[in-house]
């Protein structure tokens, strides 16, 4: 194993992903041989005033564009938008101590390097050399990197050694995990069990979209993972021997490791009211499967009537996205939609956006029963609310919330699971009680009181694990 700084893991988790080092000396060699100097359009001499963002063009390349931020005394030069959606970075918010939040889903950049530093981004912003003569201002770097507005992670591998990560969960949190332990120069066997069917996708897209088609939706394709020497399993995780270092699927096949990051995310809730459990055409969305089997239901007829129940970020992009061509209603138990994370005044503002696009809100509402069809008693027919409304529905979507997808550890004495389901962890996201074994994202009780992000801590996990991995090897 190359050797690498050790990390103390408070650190990792204030600033975990500035302490990457993505390129190689081959890779640095051939971005210096391929850089050259690029002229900024309009400016004549670096006027910027600390804390201030300009979005620059650059001449002779088309549609050529940087972001001039300045810190302090110094004005840096980085890819000009976001690597998640490709919001503009100049809409975000620079701190004074150099990190630049995007505004639109809060993905966070070190202005300084260009590392990604808070997630939902995975692949850092490029940075690029400014330089200031003639009466002019220059950029140095690659006309296909300023195009491009991001740096590819380096993580090309060939897995050797005696060291085993196993990862158990297939979302953003497992993806982000798995790149940091290779982008950091891991060289050991890494392998990610997922239960479902697909390699990590953006899960947003499942619900803001409904997208089905798995590759418009992968973080990654199928060849980065094997460039970077990761196995993908498609299977479901039965249990695990903590003290035999074994995870054991429901297909009968077990995998050894030296270290366990559990990344299993959330499970939909249901509803445990009358008829939501014996009624077809009632729903959850968390997987490919279930936007398909949502899609199917809707079919190509238009009109048809959707009731949504639950008025959080789930709820209202799912609601969102069907409300083209079919009558939807949106339940929700709070005065106004994403009360409890964003507050009614701008839940309210959310409701009516969304009800210019013709959804229908019934607020401070509770769920009494699901009723049959008249036309089959198998199936949905309507909603009905305990003050008495009911509404007609071809079809029903949950969107009341997750629990910890910890079912697998729930008869496991090994572990002990806090009151909602989820793994008590320490600073370094390591299950307590345990050195090897690590939780993040949804599944994760860490001891403070933050909102976490699950590519933050699947980061800060890698991060706090490789020194101990280097100081065993």
């Amino acid at each position: 194993m190359p050797p690498f700084l050790p990390l103390l893991s408070r650190l990792a988790l204030r600033n975990p992903i500035s302490t990457l080092k993505l390129a190689t000396s081959a890779f640095s060699t051939s971005a210096k041989a391929m850089a050259q100097e690029y002229k900024i359009k309009g400016l004549s001499s670096l006027d910027l005033k600390s804390g201030e963002k300009r979005e620059v063009e650059i001449e002779g390349i088309e549609n050529g564009k940087v972001l001039l931020a300045k810190v302090g005394d110094k004005t840096h030069a980085t890819s000009a938008n976001c690597t998640h959606y490709g919001a503009p970075l100049k809409l975000g918010v620079l701190t004074p101590d150099g990190r630049l939040t995007c505004a639109w889903h809060g993905a966070c950049f070190n202005i300084a390097s260009g590392d990604v530093e808070d997630a939902p981004a995975l692949d850092p912003i490029a940075k690029f050399e400014v330089i200031e003569k003639s009466g002019g201002v220059y950029v140095k770097g690659e006309e296909s990197v300023i195009k491009a507005n991001r740096r590819q992670p380096n993580t090309q591998c060939l897995a050797q050694g005696q060291e085993k990560v196993v990862v158990v969960g297939g979302g953003s949190g497992a993806m982000g995990a798995v790149q940091a332990l290779r982008e950091q120069g891991f060289k050991g066997s890494v392998t990610i069990i997922s239960s479902e069917p697909n390699l990590p996708i953006d899960r947003t897209k499942l619900s803001k979209a409904l997208i089905a088609d798995k590759s418009k939706i992968e973080l990654r394709p199928q060849d980065w993972y094997k460039i970077s020497s990761i196995e993908t399993i498609s299977d479901e995780v039965s249990s695990i021997d903590f003290q035999s270092k074994i995870v054991y699927s429901a297909s009968g096949s077990s995998h050894s490791y030296t270290k366990l990051i559990l990344a299993t995310g959330g499970t939909p809730k249901a509803l445990p009211l009358p008829g939501f459990k014996e009624l077809s055409n009632i729903f959850l969305l968390r997987t490919i499967p279930d936007v398909q089997a949502i899609l199917n239901a809707v079919g190509e007829q238009k009109g048809k009537k959707i009731v949504v129940v639950g008025s959080s970020f789930i709820g209202m992009e799912v609601g969102n996205a069907l409300a083209a061509n079919n009558d939807v209603s949106i339940i929700g138990m709070e005065s106004a939609p994403l009360e409890r994370v964003m507050g009614a005044e701008v839940g309210k503002i959310f409701q009516d956006l969304i009800s210019k696009n013709g959804v229908k809100f019934h607020m401070s509402a509770s769920v009494d029963s699901a009723a049959p069809s008249s036309s089959d008693k198998k199936a949905v027919g309507s909603v009905k609310l305990k003050n008495g409304t009911s509404l007609p529905a071809d079809l029903v979507i949950l969107g009341i919330g997750v629990a910890p997808a910890t079912m697998f550890l729930k008869d496991n004495p090994a572990v002990k699971l806090q009151d909602d389901g989820s793994l008590q962890t320490d600073e370094s996201f390591a299950v307590k009680g345990f050195s090897d074994v690590y939780a993040i994202g949804d599944i994760a009780t860490y001891p403070l009181t933050m909102a976490q992000v699950v590519l933050v801590p699947s980061r800060a996990s890698s991060t706090g694990m490789l020194p101990k991995m280097q100081d065993e090897a």
